[in-house]
């Protein structure tokens, strides 16, 4: 009986003892389940820990990025001659600080939504405002596994002017008879720089049977509507008469018969008395004096038409060739018979010698071939004999003739600059230029000015 019961409690002690270490058991494996889950958290936490400094670090560097960018571009508003040529790498030039740009930068360039390729250039030829847009994108690497790209779009308002008048050419005063057909328009010309040839009207008119004269306009416009005119005479002349010419030969015939007499009656007194031949040689001996008297006077009169000789030397410029002298000679006289030409027409004004002097001059200039290279082309060598020329050339050409034509003070404008040339000088008591490349004269300032 006893034994049984012993054998109860002890099934008991073991049951409970089991049921502690089933606790136990279970206690344990809860503590692992929350190790775990606070591990985990744990390291979650630090991944977005480093998550958050990361992208910060990246922003910080990509604002970076972008206001060096934005600092490299140069926005400012350029003022572009109509007919410019740019190139890609001048419009950079022009727009961006390359230097200064991040590293790994790549750029696209478009003028008015079109893209500029490198190595290619873009004419302005359009008058008006040109949005010139740059396209920036710079990649940036994040520990060497995330990548981005920051772009950067700008745009700079360019602005396309055309300041440049057109030039006439070959305008001169023109004369005619009574009446004389005249085709108004012969040998007048115009152009732009851009747009090329352009056509000319001529405003005012005429009446070739009216003897008079009368002043007429000439005018090209461009297509950007700059005009440039300028005015010219045409005289009308009355016929000359036959009887006055008859006239004119008739005295000259009687003229010859009285000096046939007069000599004849000097020989008839030479063969009468002695005491008459020395009167006689006397006589002669006077008549030689007054000859020889006669002579000078004359030399003296041709001497007096001073000939001009070439200023190249007084005004400064040196040459380096050996036979410049020699050549400068030659170019002197073509020189002095444009200038006596011109002193023979009888013009009133400054501004019609003037005119008709570089009209002179722009004919040889454009019968010969424009160059810039050589000994000639900057010479009134090279324009009126060579055939050679260049707008210094032709302004020094220019000089010249004025200068024969009794000019001074004048001055050669832009000299030795590679731009275009032309003479200052004072007309009829103003201010003007001539232009012996293009045959332009007027008061005030050139229009290249």
């Amino acid at each position: 009986m006893s034994t049984k019961k012993e054998e109860e409690k002890n099934n008991e002690t073991n049951e409970e003892a089991k049921n502690v270490k089933d606790e136990n058991k279970e206690e344990k494996r809860k503590n692992t389940g929350e190790k775990a889950i606070l591990i985990f958290l744990c390291i979650f936490l630090c991944f977005f820990i480093a998550f958050i400094l990361g992208r910060a670090f990246l922003k910080n560097e990509l604002n970076q990025n972008i206001v060096q960018n934005e600092q490299a571009i140069i926005n400012k508003e350029e003022i572009i001659e109509y007919g410019s040529k740019f190139s890609y790498e001048a419009i950079l030039e022009k727009t961006v600080l390359t230097e200064q740009l991040s590293e790994g930068t790549s750029l696209q360039i478009f003028i008015n939504d079109v893209q500029l390729e490198r190595g290619t250039e873009y004419t302005f030829n359009t008058v008006g405002n040109v949005k010139i847009k740059l396209e920036l994108s710079t990649p940036v690497i994040m520990l060497k596994y995330f990548e981005k790209s920051i772009n950067i779009e700008q745009v700079i308002n360019w602005k396309v002017e055309d300041t440049k008048k057109p030039v006439l050419s070959g305008i001169e005063n023109k004369e005619i008879k009574k009446g004389e057909t005249l085709d108004i328009k012969a040998g007048i010309t115009a152009k732009d720089e851009i747009d090329g040839e352009l056509g000319v009207t001529v405003e005012g008119e005429f009446d070739n049977n009216k003897v008079g004269e009368y002043t007429l306009t000439a005018k090209a416009v461009d297509k950007n509507q700059n005009e440039v005119s300028q005015t010219f005479k045409v005289t009308v002349k009355e016929e000359e008469k036959k009887e006055e010419t008859s006239k004119t030969s008739s005295s000259s015939s009687s003229k010859t018969t009285t000096s046939k007499k007069t000599s004849s009656s000097k020989t008839t007194t030479n063969k009468s008395t002695s005491s008459n031949k020395t009167t006689t040689n006397k006589s002669t001996s006077s008549n030689k004096n007054s000859t020889s008297n006669k002579n000078t006077t004359s030399s003296s009169s041709s001497s007096s038409k001073s000939t001009y000789t070439s200023t190249l030397k007084k005004r400064g410029y040196n040459r380096n060739d050996k036979d410049a002298a020699e050549k400068d000679k030659k170019a002197t006289v073509i020189v002095n018979q444009i200038a006596s030409s011109i002193k023979a027409k009888g013009y009133k004004t400054d501004l019609e010698k003037v005119q008709a002097a570089a009209d002179a001059v722009s004919r040889y200039y454009y019968k010969g071939v424009h160059v810039e290279s050589g000994y000639d082309y900057r010479t009134p060598y090279g324009v009126f004999i060579k055939g050679e020329a260049s707008c210094a050339g032709t302004t020094r050409a220019l000089i010249q003739v004025l200068e024969a034509l009794g000019y001074k003070n004048l001055t050669h404008a832009n000299e030795n600059g590679w731009t275009h040339q032309w003479v200052i000088l004072t007309m009829d008591g103003k201010k003007g230029f001539a232009d012996g490349q293009v045959g332009m004269v007027g008061y005030g300032n050139h229009p290249y000015a």
